[in-house]
């Protein structure tokens, strides 16, 4: 063979693994797309509200809402998938699949205030014998209990979500619980804390997409100024805006884009709730 001839048959060879890593990409875009919540769901004790702007087709950012039969227990996860494509829909995959199972199959365990915990046991020991340290996600779980008016929240890498209470301060609160990465050791020994919420009260979650952490001055202007003034729908896309303009700034240059995946749900504590 010539060496115009294999330069040919390596082309092709070329364009035939191309293609196939786009088709690739293109299947773990859709199961990624398939595994984000259709809509918000309807909690009558709160208003929610979310953006999401992932990186590119295939994001490594899930969220997920549960509610128990009895309408006590309201859950809400959110995982930030280390890497993107294929890994990246794996790993959501694998966080969708244990949340279907404790529903349809152990759902007498989303009527505990410690579900979260447990669902993050069993997520951290699959994702560590599946992928021996590679497969990892942060996470972040609330649990808002209607009878007693309280949130249980945890952290694994997460950021700490922020608790706005509607008073004159009206300054951020990190609701702070620090605990290792979910699949770099086979167990997870996390607690979950406790905080008590009042009306008009706001938490923000949000995944490290948005360097909030490097612009706390924007984010206490943001508080005081807009978040309690505006409609609530557009709290996200006003937080994300005040942190891109900061961030702008600080940089010294526009940005075109941030470097990761966004995501910001919203929860507002409805009067009577």
């Amino acid at each position: 063979m010539g060496s115009q001839q294999k330069r040919i048959v390596s082309l092709e060879s070329h364009m035939i693994e191309k293609a196939r890593m786009e088709d690739e990409l293109q299947e773990a875009a859709e199961i990624a797309k398939a595994f984000l919540p259709s809509q918000k769901p309807i909690w009558n004790d709160f208003e929610i509200a979310i953006f999401h702007k992932p990186l590119t087709e295939n994001s490594g950012d899930w969220y997920a809402f549960e509610e128990s039969i009895s309408g006590r227990y309201q859950h809400f996860i959110m995982c930030d998938i280390t890497g993107h494509g294929v890994q990246a829909a794996l790993v959501v995959s694998t966080c969708k699949s244990i949340l279907s199972s404790y529903t349809h199959s152990n759902s007498e365990d989303i009527e505990k205030s410690t579900f979260i915990i447990e669902y993050m046991k069993e997520l951290n020991w699959i994702l560590f014998h599946n992928g021996k340290g590679f497969h990892v996600s942060t996470m972040l779980g609330l649990t808002f209990d209607r009878e007693t008016n309280l949130v249980h929240y945890i952290c694994a890498g997460h950021p700490a979500p922020l608790l706005f209470k509607h008073d004159a301060a009206r300054k951020p609160i990190a609701l702070t619980s620090r605990n290792n990465l979910l699949g770099t050791s086979l167990e997870f020994t996390g607690e979950l804390k406790s905080k008590r919420l009042e009306e008009r009260d706001i938490i923000i979650c949000y995944t490290d997409g948005l360097p909030i952490g490097s612009n706390v001055k924007a984010l206490n202007g943001f508080a005081k100024n807009i978040l309690f003034s505006k409609n609530f729908k557009k709290v996200p896309d006003e937080l994300v805006k005040v942190i891109w303009d900061s961030e702008s700034k600080r940089r010294n240059k526009p940005i075109d884009q941030f470097d990761d995946d966004i995501s910001v749900v919203s929860f507002k504590k409805n009067k009577g709730g």
